[in-house]
């Protein structure tokens, strides 16, 4: 399977571009570290060189047009050095008028010679790297069933392409013995300006985003918008930090063990569980939080097929002890605060019968920790020392050989930290 990784720029119609559209491409480009980028056509619109289209009275002259496309290539040239752009039905507006007033080829610029594109970009009509083929789209059918596979239909290989600015998905077809995919990649137009006058009757919107193939497997990347249509780069920073922590086989619960901890947590080992049995590892830093969100963090660690290890950090407090020592394999740095004691709760009783009912419930979550830890020690030790050490009236500051000592963790991290 090939190592590749290939970004796919969707259509960009410069200079009727996505005013976002550097600072998307920037952020995926140091997010994904692509091999390959390859922009899948219409890099410009050449909207004043239609023929078939009527030109707006009130936009741009074509030499105008032209002056904005090639300060937008310059900046993206900049910022992608090495880029293979592909031929689009839009970038062939300026030779085909050229032709309709009988101008030969040799007396007509190339799109690479007009625009002034680098050296180091490539054009080309079509592109097939490691079995898939990336074209600009427009000859794929966009009626007579699902688009995606219309394309598959008719290049007989897994296929990337764009030219649709309201499509973006995948979808896959067995054609034979091979499952083959097809992707659309979407756009990153401007899409109230008026070169798309053409498509405002449509109920369909453009939908802002490109491709990735990473080997051999496709995937959208949505460039997530605000309101007013412009990149929010917050809001996509969160969901990326979501898929990464989702897809990841490590889990970082740095800060208080609450609700949304235990959400995140429960998300995050629940989606693991259809994979393939493999070791997670949990780094805990922690001053503490919700006792029964910590066991709702251990009952999930306990029900999974996993391997669990933890790994205590910088701070271990309080509930996030509890955690700790829940893990298959139990690792701690040998400089990380480790705090135990008796769980702490404010109460607003007024009545008799509320504390005594409260008491009774107060009893049965020590009862808990106590076996818990008790169970969890991997050296013989009695409920009593559980509750002499860990569970004393006051806080008991612990470091890691003490653990180590008491028979609660595997190992004592040690580094050169000079």
């Amino acid at each position: 399977m090939s190592s590749n990784k290939v970004l796919i720029i969707s259509d960009l119609h410069a200079p009727f571009h996505h005013p976002d559209a550097l600072a998307f491409l920037k952020w995926v480009e140091d997010k994904y570290d692509p091999t390959h980028i390859i922009q899948i056509g219409d890099i410009i619109d050449a909207n004043a060189f239609s023929i078939k289209f009527d030109r707006d009275p009130n936009g741009m002259g074509g030499s105008e047009e032209m002056r904005r496309a090639k300060l937008f290539i310059q900046q993206l040239a900049k910022q992608i050095p090495l880029m293979t752009v592909l031929e689009g039905n839009h970038t062939d507006r300026i030779a085909k008028a050229a032709k309709k007033i009988g101008l030969l080829d040799d007396m007509v610029k190339t799109l690479p010679e007009y625009l002034e594109f680098p050296d180091t970009w490539q054009f080309s009509e079509r592109l097939t790297l490691d079995g898939v083929t990336y074209i600009h789209g427009d000859r794929v059918a966009s009626s007579g069933g699902n688009l995606m596979q219309n394309g598959i239909k008719l290049y007989m290989k897994n296929i990337v392409f764009g030219h649709y600015h309201a499509r973006a998905g995948i979808d896959y077809l067995t054609i034979d013995d091979r499952v083959l995919w097809g992707m659309c990649v979407g756009c990153l137009v401007s899409q109230e300006t008026y070169a798309f006058d053409y498509a405002k009757k449509s109920s369909r919107i453009s939908i802002m985003s490109v491709g990735l193939v990473e080997e051999g497997c496709p995937r959208i990347i949505p460039m997530l918008l605000k309101k007013n249509g412009r990149w929010d780069k917050n809001k996509q920073w969160e969901v990326n930090m979501h898929m990464d922590e989702m897809s990841s086989d490590i889990f970082y619960m740095i800060g208080d063990i609450d609700d949304d901890m235990a959400t995140r947590f429960l998300s995050w080992i629940h989606y693991k569980e259809s994979r393939t049995t493999c070791n997670l590892t949990v780094y805990i830093s922690t001053y503490g939080g919700n006792l029964d969100d910590a066991f709702t963090i251990v009952n999930a660690m306990k029900s999974s097929p996993h391997q669990i290890i933890t790994v205590g950090t910088g701070k271990v407090m309080s509930a996030g002890v509890i955690i700790l020592v829940a893990g298959d394999i139990r690792l701690v740095y040998d400089d990380c605060s480790i705090m135990s004691h008796q769980f702490t709760t404010s109460t607003g009783f007024q009545k008799y019968h509320e504390l005594a009912n409260a008491s009774s419930y107060f009893k049965s979550i020590h009862k808990k920790m106590v076996d818990f830890l008790f169970k969890a020690c991997r050296k013989p030790i009695t409920k009593e020392a559980v509750e002499g050490v860990l569970l004393k009236e006051t806080d008991t500051f612990l470091s890691a050989k003490d653990l180590f000592k008491l028979g609660y963790i595997n190992k004592v991290i040690s580094i050169d930290r000079w």
